[in-house]
């Protein structure tokens, strides 16, 4: 019977090597052929994986000959929802669209703050309650496929794949608007919120058109490039707000723009400290991470606050467009 049974195994074998392919557990397998050296070889994603993963509402790295690497990237989110991420651009893309609603977004609620809201306690309340509501659908759209797709839909032009199952840079962005208003008086944080608006965007551009020049990138993910031109915009921001300030200087060029410097040094430095990707919470329902969309403006108004001082703050007396 043992002979038998040995037989019978090396025979199914044989006849299983003279297949050029198999299919087992639905990924496609190719085999060696006779004399042919090396391990077998899996396709990294096999044509019904996908399928038997939405069945299942599982991911996909869970199938067989996946990807590990491909589910991180993918858009699989709680509850089922795989949105469409593959259509959308990367951190590592230009995304024009992006950066221009970036800027505009900080600008009109600086100009806002500037023209509308004379007492900070409105401006801060406005923004706490802003970011309250932000963050309450980003987690429930994170549950909700049908909520999810339509966040999408809405703001396709301007969302990264990787936001289809986290927080959106958005939530972050008003977030951290609302922090830098109840920490810092008001033309403090208007510095804060147009540093934000200008150098961040910039800083992102500089890094992903020269993201060949691997000696400026850092293992942290961000560039020295980047690095300089967050600095030199975030300067040239202050400097714009005191040349059309309708307010003598109470100080010196000179120290005030020693001052001006060491303000968009901070600012600069804090958009490069923060890693990208971003570090993040492993919850699904709460993937809150670490955005320099939310420390840009809370640094850079507590640095205009207290580097530039009453002297220094008293010649950023705004024009009616802050920056013309």
């Amino acid at each position: 019977m043992v002979i038998g049974f040995v037989g019978l195994l090396y025979s199914s074998c044989a006849s299983a090597s003279g297949r050029p392919r198999e299919e087992i557990g639905g990924a496609r397998i190719r085999s060696r052929s006779r004399g042919e050296k090396g391990s077998v070889l899996l396709r990294s994603e096999p044509p019904d994986c996908r399928t038997r993963a939405d069945r299942l509402s599982r991911p996909v790295a869970m199938c067989a000959g996946s990807d590990a690497n491909e589910w991180r990237d993918s858009s699989y989110t709680e509850g089922g929802n795989h949105a469409s991420a593959k259509s959308l651009p990367s951190r590592d893309s230009v995304h024009l669209a992006r950066k221009v609603f970036h800027f505009s977004t900080g600008y009109m609620i600086a100009l806002g703050y500037h023209l509308l809201l004379p007492e900070r306690s409105h401006f801060a309340i406005l923004m706490s309650a802003a970011a309250a509501f932000v963050l309450s659908i980003e987690v429930l759209r994170l549950q909700s496929s049908s909520l999810n797709k339509l966040v999408q839909t809405v703001f396709r032009p301007f969302m990264r794949a990787h936001e289809t199952r986290k927080f959106t840079g958005m939530a972050y962005y008003i977030s951290g608007v609302a922090v830098a208003s109840l920490l810092s008086e008001k033309r403090a944080a208007c510095v804060g919120i147009l540093m934000l608006a200008s150098a961040d965007p910039v800083a992102s551009l500089a890094g992903v058109l020269t993201r060949s020049h691997t000696w400026a990138r850092l293992a942290h993910g961000k560039s020295l490039i980047g690095f300089f031109f967050a600095f030199l915009i975030a300067l040239l921001v202050i400097l714009r707000i005191a040349l059309v300030s309708t307010s003598p200087f109470s100080i010196s060029s000179a120290l005030f723009l020693q001052r001006a410097s060491l303000v968009a040094l901070a600012a600069a430095v804090a958009e490069f400290a923060v890693p990208s990707p971003q570090i993040t919470l492993r919850a699904r329902k709460f993937p809150l991470g670490l955005d320099d969309n939310f420390v840009v403006p809370v640094v850079a108004a507590l640095a205009a606050q207290f580097v530039l001082g009453p002297a220094g703050l008293s010649a950023l007396r705004f024009s009616k467009f802050l920056l013309w």
